[in-house]
């Protein structure tokens, strides 16, 4: 399968899914319109030295930071990503030496490891979502530094690293999913076992 098919197909779910489901309001209008920039320039790439730059990944970037300045404990947030971009380097250094993709490929493990450093450290969707881009892409974006340091050519936001990208994001919105279907589920199991207590107990007392 070509490189980026991923990324374009789940960006344009996750813009249909912001249009459609989300409620409007200024915040949401920046975020489909955030996808949709980096959707449009996925293909526009600039070239600083031995760095090949990707004009999405600083989209995602900017776009990202503008949305954990607007959290609740910015800082701590940052801090968060940062520890995701470390986790995010680590595992490419020592991609070639760990025998773990021998057991796991990296497609899985990468975002297994991600996502959980993130749901344990985060809670909302928005503020999960981006720590993941700012952890991940910042971590790519460093990689792609410390390469060209050394005079080796490097993409930093390529379509096949957008790829392993959205899968992570796609990750994190699923399971938020499932947690508000299992939350309102156990709210209706409450609701239908404690409504006819409550009925009895108030025919005892009328009694």
């Amino acid at each position: 399968m070509a490189e980026g098919v991923h990324f374009f197909w789940l960006s344009w779910m996750f813009w249909v899914i912001a249009a459609c489901f989300m409620p409007h309001s200024r915040r949401n209008t920046l975020v489909k319109v955030w996808i949709l920039a980096a959707i449009a320039t996925a293909n526009t790439y600039l070239i600083v030295g031995q760095l090949t730059l990707s004009a999405t990944l600083m989209i995602l970037l900017t776009g990202a930071f503008l949305l954990i300045t607007k959290t609740y404990a910015t800082y701590l947030n940052l801090f968060t990503a940062f520890t995701v971009m470390i986790v995010y380097d680590c595992i490419l250094i020592w991609e070639h030496e760990v025998p773990m993709w021998l057991i796991m490929p990296k497609s899985l493990f990468l975002p297994l490891i991600i996502v959980t450093i993130i749901l344990y450290v985060a809670k909302g969707l928005m503020k999960r979502v981006a720590i993941a881009v700012v952890g991940v892409c910042g971590g790519d974006l460093f990689y792609g530094v410390m390469l060209s340091s050394y005079h080796i050519p490097y993409t930093a936001g390529s379509k096949a690293f957008l790829d392993d990208f959205v899968v992570i994001v796609a990750v994190i919105i699923c399971l938020q999913i499932l947690h508000e279907m299992y939350s309102y589920g156990m709210k209706l199991l409450h609701k239908h076992t404690t409504a006819p207590a409550i009925l009895e107990q108030r025919k005892k007392d009328a009694r």
